[in-house]
């Protein structure tokens, strides 16, 4: 069974290319280096971990909804640090 095609996690309009960005993209940030996207793991990490003790506090004070759509901006903000991860080769540090 095919697996469904991969949005671009950088505008979300276009079938991504290879493992996150669409051929636009990848275009328009050509000059962004392996530096670029490192350093910006950290921060998509913290990010991550942020909304997610956002969305477990909201959760708790009963606003399901609106922890539901705080936890789907984690999960997306997980798939995007991945998938850098993995184009760079860098492996995700413990926590």
């Amino acid at each position: 069974m095919k697996s469904p095609r991969q949005m671009c996690l950088r505008c979300g309009r276009r079938p991504a290319i290879g493992r996150w960005q669409c051929a636009s993209c990848r275009e328009e940030f050509r000059e962004w280096d392996e530096r670029d996207y490192v350093a910006i793991l950290d921060q998509l990490e913290e990010h991550e971990r942020r909304l997610i003790t956002i969305g477990e506090r909201i959760d708790g004070a009963g606003f399901w909804s609106a922890a539901a759509s705080v936890m789907r901006s984690a999960e997306k903000v997980n798939e995007l640090r991945r998938a850098i991860g993995k184009e760079f080769k860098r492996p995700k540090p413990p926590r």
